[in-house]
This record gives C-alpha cells, sequence and structure tokens, in this order.
C-alpha cells in the first residue's frame, strides 16, 4: 500500500492572510463568556487550577479563564495575535503567561491541570505529526489531568457537508469555502475565498476529520487513558448530527 501524501503546511499562509484580519476582530463578549462556561464545567477544574490554552489566538478564552481565578499559559506560532492578546489580558487587568511558540514542539513536562485545544485547532498535519501533537499534550499534562478538544469529527461533519458555503465577516467580507472531502485520507481539502471591496483573496486549508473512535484510538496511543465525546456547548452525549464535538481525555 502506497504512503499517504503528506499535506503541505497551509498554517501559515492561512492564518497570516486574511484570516488573520478576522481574528484580530475579537469576539462578542457573549460568546466568549458561554464558552468559557461549558469549558469551566466539563473540565471541573478546580480553583487556582493551571491551565494551557493552545493555540489560544487572541487570547479570549485564555482572558476569561485567568479572570475567574484560573493560572492560564497562552500559546500560538502567531506573533500579532498573541501581542494583541498581551494587550487585551492588560486592559482586563488579569494574568495570563502568553508566548509565541508552535504546538508540534511543546517544551511542557506535567506542568498543567489541563490543556485547552478549542475550536478546531486539532488535525492540521499529516498522521504522524497530528499524533505527535497529541503526545505533547500528555506530556504537558499532570497525571489525572485533562485535555478538552473542540472540533469537528465525521458523526458531526457528513450529516450537513455541502461543496460549498458563504459566510460574513463583521467588516462585511464575504467568505466562499470550496470543499472536498476525501474518503481515502479522511481529510478535507478546502480553499477560502474572502471577497471585500472588489478585491479576492484565496487560502488552502487541510483537515484531517477523523471519526470520534478513530480520534480517541490516536489520544489513547498519545497517553490518555479516558476519552469521551460530547456535543460543543450542550454537554450532550454525542451522536451522529451532533453540531461539533468536544472530547475530553484523562491523562
Amino acid at each position: 500500500m502506497p504512503d499517504e501524501p503528506t499535506p503541505k503546511d497551509w498554517t501559515q499562509a492561512f492564518f497570516g492572510g486574511a484570516w488573520l484580519g478576522q481574528q484580530l476582530q475579537g469576539y462578542e463578549a457573549e460568546k466568549n463568556t458561554r464558552e468559557a462556561d461549558f469549558i469551566e464545567g466539563t473540565l471541573a477544574l478546580s480553583p487556582g487550577a493551571k491551565v494551557l490554552d493552545l493555540p489560544c489566538g487572541e487570547g479570549r478564552l485564555a482572558i476569561e479563564l485567568a479572570a475567574r481565578g484560573y493560572m492560564l499559559t497562552g500559546l500560538d506560532f502567531n506573533p500579532p495575535v498573541v501581542a494583541q492578546a498581551k494587550e487585551r489580558a492588560a486592559e482586563r487587568k488579569v494574568s495570563v503567561d502568553f508566548q509565541v511558540g508552535d504546538m508540534r514542539r511543546l517544551a511542557y513536562d506535567g506542568e498543567f491541570d489541563a490543556v485547552l485545544n478549542w475550536f478546531g485547532s486539532f488535525g492540521y498535519f499529516d498522521e504522524a505529526t497530528n499524533l505527535e501533537v497529541a503526545k505533547g499534550f500528555a506530556r504537558a499534562l499532570k497525571p489525572g489531568g485533562k485535555l478538552l478538544i473542540d472540533f469537528q469529527v465525521l458523526e458531526t461533519v457528513l450529516p450537513k457537508y455541502t461543496t460549498r458555503g458563504w459566510s460574513e465577516t463583521k467588516d462585511g467580507a464575504k467568505i466562499l469555502e470550496e470543499r472536498c472531502y476525501d474518503p481515502a485520507t479522511g481529510r478535507i481539502e478546502s480553499t477560502w475565498t474572502w471577497i471585500k471591496d472588489g478585491k479576492e483573496e484565496s487560502y488552502d486549508l487541510s483537515l484531517r476529520i477523523y471519526s470520534f473512535r478513530e480520534l480517541a484510538e490516536l489520544l489513547r496511543s498519545a497517553g490518555f487513558r479516558e476519552v469521551t465525546g460530547y456535543e460543543t456547548l450542550t454537554g450532550k452525549p454525542l451522536v451522529v448530527g451532533s453540531s461539533r464535538c468536544t472530547a475530553v481525555a484523562v491523562k
């Protein structure tokens, strides 16, 4: 059987391009509060728990959780969003250790009670690298620590799958997403085109879409012993047709 093709590293261009502008706009406070409520409750965080948020983006969830008394470290490879995260933490008068770094090369060892990987931030790389990323999550945790991943799995994607979709940003840009799911690789290959003021910018994206069983097997291989699936934000058991998947894995 031939080796699977290695997906190109699209992350630098995508997250440094038009998506960066959208990300720096931030999100509504109500959304941040609701998501932090779900994360806090699902992880059953103890007072003062140490939490690693990666990739942390512009820091919205790390800041919200820090404001509730938890000890947050946020890591992202993109310097502009880390710089904005530091500014927003200062504005909220909360302490968060924001750092520039790559989740493929984590140096943490048994430091955290929880690791947070939110909003479709897993499955960017080839099979071996995705496993190494998960092993890095496990190493960063104390024994008994928990990993929370929020993203799409096959059970949430396929019931609503379409090859094209439109959305609009807060600043009025329209986004066309053209996508193709490849059953042979288990990946969605897509092109995102931003259209604003008569100009277009296009960026490629490649995501490994695991079934929940595949994800659970990967996380166990990475050093986790329990993996449970929920519907994101509702906390209901994961089923076919759930809106999104939250996987909680215990080291």
